[in-house]
């Protein structure tokens, strides 16, 4: 239960990184843990939670021997890569969620404050995991600080860019929810206040 972050011991770097998917069924996000170990002629990964298979990385990494040449940070790249690729639906299921949550609120649905502070939290979680990457990938782009091959640095930048759009989303999430959250306190008293006005005609 590590925060993402970027550490080096002696001649390995020791990587962690946070997993995600959006369970479709329960409208939830479960996330994963990833620890790697890059040293000089090997990576060794360690992986908790069903968020982070990493059966496809080694399979894209077995058919292309132009990357591998480039060094144990190419299946760092690749791992992060395909981890960053994997937010895409998670992102997209948020939304999706926030708009329904948008829907009920104004379709005055009895209940949705919990959904709410579910989805708050979710979001939540999902930004400790993505924020810190942004950091660990501008470590490893940075020249000379981790003596990455200049060629994996390029794709790492690319990486990097999805990273920062993918944060710069779940920040938007948050502010929608706060927005949400407030519109529907508002409504609940509107609410409670007519039943009150009610109450007191009625005796």
């Amino acid at each position: 239960h590590q925060r993402p972050k970027l550490e080096r011991y002696g001649e390995t770097l020791f990587t962690v990184l946070k997993s995600a998917r959006y369970l479709d069924e329960s409208e939830s996000v479960e996330f994963g843990e990833i620890h790697v170990f890059v040293g000089a002629d090997f990576v060794v990964t360690v992986r908790h939670g069903e968020a982070s298979t990493l059966d496809r990385v080694r399979r894209r990494l077995e058919s292309m021997p132009e990357l591998l040449c480039r060094g144990p940070e190419a299946i760092l790249y690749a791992i992060m890569d395909r981890l960053v690729d994997d937010y895409a639906p998670v992102v997209a299921g948020l939304e999706h969620d926030i708009d329904e949550i948008e829907t009920e609120v104004f379709g005055g649905k009895a209940g949705v404050s919990k959904r709410i502070y579910e989805l708050s939290r979710e979001v939540i979680e999902f930004q400790r995991a993505t924020t810190p990457l942004v950091g660990i990938l501008s470590s490893l782009i940075a020249e000379g600080a981790y003596q990455v091959d200049s060629e994996v640095r390029r794709y790492l930048r690319d990486v990097h860019d999805h990273a920062l759009r993918v944060t710069e989303q779940v920040v938007g999430f948050r502010e929608i929810l706060q927005n949400i959250l407030s519109v529907n306190l508002t409504l609940v008293g509107l609410s409670q206040n007519e039943e009150v006005n009610k109450l007191t005609q009625v005796s």
